[in-house]
């Protein structure tokens, strides 16, 4: 029963709208320039993470902390109520294995950033940074669920990232020069 909870719980926080809801502040709680709004967002999707994670280990243990983790993030790519945009969950994946390995989202995080310094495109740096973490996550796990939780989590950010895929492969990433 304590799983069943967790589960639905993360799913239920997972599908809150927090782009859309802190996208549509005009005169609120958040009056500032897009960059640092973008940068609001990213830390409330991976507070959301966390938090499901969090609840989740302190229901049901580690495996109730893996469960919650990749129903928050599949209540973000796939929400209860579709009125708003459904988010990538990749700040949300992050923040959700935070709780469950600092170290393997640290190594993501280095990965993200080098790749998007050499290249300048997210998308590809996102590619990076979730095909590392799957890879360095096989080695690091301990357990099998968590290296389960990681590859469902790999494969919900990597379904909906694919539509940015098409886009990407028009143009040519090499073409710009990598420091401007």
């Amino acid at each position: 029963m304590a799983y069943l909870c967790a589960v639905v719980a993360a799913y239920l926080l997972g599908s809150i709208p927090v782009r859309t809801w802190v996208g549509n502040v005009r005169h609120g709680l958040i009056r500032t320039r897009a960059a640092a709004k973008e940068l609001w967002i990213l830390g409330l999707e991976m507070a959301k993470g966390a938090l499901a994670a969090s609840v989740g280990l302190l229901l049901a243990g580690w495996f109730g902390a893996s469960l919650a983790a990749a129903a928050v993030v599949f209540g973000e790519t796939f929400p209860l109520a579709s009125a708003h945009g459904r988010g990538s969950g990749v700040a949300t994946a992050a923040g959700a294995l935070f709780v469950l390995s600092p170290l393997l989202i640290f190594i993501g995080a280095v990965i993200y950033f080098l790749s998007l310094l050499i290249t300048r495109y997210h998308l590809l740096s996102t590619l990076c940074a979730v095909v590392g973490v799957l890879l360095i996550g096989l080695i690091l796990s301990v357990h099998l669920y968590i290296w389960l939780v990681i590859c469902c989590l790999a494969g919900f950010i990597l379904l909906r990232l694919r539509n940015g895929r098409n886009r990407f492969f028009h143009r040519n990433p090499f073409r710009r020069r990598p420091f401007r």
